[in-house]
């Protein structure tokens, strides 16, 4: 059992890269990193917005499967017991209260890697998923903001309720892990340079992890991960709540239903959701305090325009 224990967390935040990040890990021969990336095992995570019909495989790759279970979590690494590193990439970690003390009374000489995102952008790209995947009525960002910050404290919570802007809180965060883990065994990485540059990104985290460095060459890094679509035009969104137009499509030949996506869908998500100025104004303020201290004790800022 002690062989199948995780040594290597990806923490979060959430809509900060943490997939890719997973999967660029997962291609180094010294790292085994879970088929299901986002556990969520050390974190109290509702099962609310995943509706699961299958029984679970731990042989088979999964985005997101909460698992409760300690024997069933550590089976996820049972084919990594001969890495250096044993992985997953749970971004509930960084937001939970109570995850740094549980995931260090399980492994205190664990590894942490930590992307950190302007989070007023976090935000906005969180609501225009939400919105994109049905979870979030259409509406202007500062409602959906403030309609989910002012929630009951009762009412929030992973897959409860959004958490748009307690996600972004990345100093109040940090410090429940310092409290527990030395300074040496946290990276902290700003998103925006990871994507600028992910090669020498991988290249700072493997020298971080102390594996070797030249295995960079057998990188892809063409491949996209986590990679969103959306449609073009707004009446197309509305079709795909129509179940007569539905299973009309479902009659569609597969290669000329796909060169129909290809003329009526884009890279991204709607373009009608707009990042707007009340919603922006009231995030600065939100968080000004936070990023003050965040920048001062981990050397991380950003640059908070529209």
């Amino acid at each position: 059992m002690e062989k199948m224990i995780p040594n290597l967390f990806i923490i979060g935040a959430a809509k900060c890269g943490t997939t890719s990040l997973h999967e660029y890990l997962a291609q180094h021969p010294e790292i085994f990193m879970a088929r299901v990336k986002e556990p969520h095992f050390f974190a109290q995570v509702e099962n609310t917005l995943y509706d699961y019909k299958e029984e679970f495989s731990p042989e088979k790759e999964y985005h997101t499967w909460v698992i409760k279970e300690k024997d069933e979590y550590l089976n996820l690494f049972r084919d990594g017991q001969k890495s250096k590193y044993k992985g997953e990439s749970s971004p509930s970690y960084l937001w939970d209260p109570e995850a740094a003390r549980k995931i260090y009374d399980f492994n205190p000489q664990a590894k942490l890697i930590v992307l950190l995102r302007d989070p007023i952008k976090r935000a906005f790209s969180h609501y225009q998923m939400d919105v994109h995947a049905g979870y979030q009525e259409k509406r202007n960002f500062y409602d959906a903001l403030k309609e989910d910050f002012e929630m009951p404290d009762s009412q929030k919570g992973w897959n409860k309720s959004h958490l748009y802007m307690e996600l972004g809180l990345y100093h109040q965060q940090l410090e429940r892990f310092r409290e527990l883990f030395s300074k040496e065994q946290i990276m902290v990485i700003r998103f925006e340079d990871f994507i600028q540059d992910i090669e020498n990104g991988l290249k700072n985290i493997f020298e971080f992890l102390e594996v070797d460095n030249r295995r960079l060459t057998d990188i892809d890094f063409g491949k996209k991960h986590n990679q969103t679509q959306s449609p073009k035009y707004v009446f197309i969104s509305k079709l795909k709540d129509n179940k007569v137009i539905q299973k009309m499509i479902g009659l569609i030949p597969e290669g000329l239903k796909n060169k129909i996506k290809k003329s009526t869908y884009q890279d991204g998500y709607r373009k009608d959701l707009v990042l707007d100025e009340k919603g922006w104004e009231y995030l600065i303020q939100f968080y000004q305090d936070d990023l003050k201290q965040l920048k001062k004790d981990w050397g991380i800022s950003f640059n908070l325009n529209i």
